[in-house]
């Protein structure tokens, strides 16, 4: 039985697009990198920055994600991310319905808290966990064994709900099952169908299949 509901954020919770594609951007500028077109900026959305980097580089692409942390901590944050349609409904009625709620998310946790507390809806979860470079934990995977870890919780009564492919298979490496949303910023084609726990196609959908797979 499902318990606790562990949240990716960006593509899932909020839609960060006009943020991010604004620091890609101004990164881009300083590399001397052509920005990809619409299609394929979606891509930049949902790894850690460095591991994005590395497609465009053949170098160390820890200077340029550091680089990357500037430009965003000078970003209004407020006004360039936005709360999905149905989110703040699916967190009410998840929290009435008795789950524990939680962020686990590539980006950088100051950043993510801060998004969530301008967006008011920080105080659904439980905890909100991002990637923490003095604790050498940027990878999917070690955010989410740090959430499980961190509130000992069982991962047979816990789901991962994502976007893409890299939520997936951080979810995979750590053995916890994998929710995925339509509306966010990958690809359906990117997943192995029969592994996936379920597709949403909107926030509402997420709290029915939940529902679903406990009273199956």
């Amino acid at each position: 039985m499902i318990k606790n509901v562990i949240f990716d954020l960006d593509g899932t919770v909020i839609d960060s697009s006009e943020c991010i594609y604004k620091v890609y951007s101004a990164l881009f500028r300083e590399m001397k990198i052509p920005m990809p077109d619409v299609r394929s900026r979606r891509r930049l959305i949902g790894p850690p920055v460095e591991t994005t980097l590395s497609g465009y580089i053949k170098t160390d692409p820890s200077p340029y994600g550091k680089r990357f942390r500037e430009i965003y901590s000078t970003v209004d944050l407020k006004s360039t991310n936005r709360l999905y349609e149905g989110i703040p409904e699916l967190l009410e009625t998840l929290t009435e319905d008795g789950y524990r709620l939680f962020i686990a998310t590539s980006k950088a946790e100051n950043f993510a808290v801060k998004i969530l507390t301008y967006l008011n809806v920080n105080d659904y979860f439980t905890a909100i966990y991002g990637s923490r470079y003095e604790l050498d934990r940027t990878s999917k995977s070690r955010v989410l064994q740090a959430v499980i870890d961190d509130y000992g919780l069982n991962k047979e009564e816990c789901i991962l709900i994502g976007d893409t492919k890299f939520d997936y298979v951080g979810a995979t490496e750590v053995g916890v099952r994998t929710g995925v949303v339509t509306y966010g910023f990958g690809e359906k084609e990117d997943f192995d169908e029969g592994k996936i726990a379920f597709f949403a196609d909107t926030p509402y959908d997420v709290r029915k299949k939940i529902g679903g797979i406990n009273n199956g």
